[in-house]
């Protein structure tokens, strides 16, 4: 297994690994841990074991969303989230949302390879800015949310379907 080390943000989370890869943690050359928990948008600065910064390349999900008529939805709320339901905490980084603008596009960027299920909203629920992560609302949007699957370094488009709520 080829080693990796994570150069540390107090509130950074360590990217994906690559396959084969183990990540460590330091903070001035001493092992401080590999699972910090992150606000979804943290820097991260990945190095190889010779401490030489490495490239990690930035996924893109662009997402169409159209009402029940094929048109485009206009501001609609577009909620990615991991199959995974153990990465559906607060500050995940495996969830993200964005508005869709006046033509019915939202990006995402900064996406950790993985599946997710994709849905996109009239409005958000009740409860405050953060209430789109409660795990019960999203388990309400994974019955009829589109799939996709993200790989390292893709961009990928996708077209969903704007729910009734």
């Amino acid at each position: 297994m080829q080693p990796f080390g994570v150069g540390i943000n107090p509130f950074a989370r360590p990217p994906e690994a690559p396959p084969g890869a183990t990540a460590t943690a330091t903070l001035r050359g001493r092992v401080i841990g590999t699972d910090l928990r992150s606000p979804p948008h943290a820097q991260v600065q990945v190095v190889d074991e010779d401490q030489s910064p490495r490239q990690i390349a930035t996924n893109e999900l662009r997402v169409t969303v159209l009402d029940d008529r094929a048109e485009p939805a206009a501001r609609v709320q577009v909620v990615l989230f991991s199959t995974d339901r153990d990465r559906w905490y607060q500050t995940s980084r495996f969830l993200r949302t964005a508005a869709a603008d006046a033509d019915g596009m939202a990006t995402l960027t900064g996406i950790p390879f993985g599946s997710y299920y994709v849905a996109a909203v009239p409005r958000p629920p009740d409860g405050g800015a953060d209430a789109w992560q409660d795990p019960s609302f999203l388990v309400s949007l994974a019955g009829g949310a589109t799939s996709a699957t993200i790989r390292e370094g893709e961009k990928l488009a996708l077209t969903v379907r704007a729910r009734a709520r």
